[in-house]
């Protein structure tokens, strides 16, 4: 998948452009099949409980 992929789905819009660009990053680096919000909700979270405690607000 690329940012236009998200960009393009008025479903994934919103929630991909707030995400913090680094997050954006790693859910591009992993060429996941996301089509839903759901899945896309999902793999960010994940993402966000995966980052190393000097990065976490």
């Amino acid at each position: 998948m690329d940012h236009n992929h998200y960009m393009d789905d008025p479903n994934l819009r919103d929630y991909y452009a707030k995400l913090p660009g680094h997050i954006q990053s790693r859910l591009l680096r992993a060429n996941l099949e996301i089509s839903t919000l759901g899945e896309l909700m999902l793999w960010a979270e994940h993402f966000k409980m995966d980052e190393p405690k000097d990065r976490k607000p």
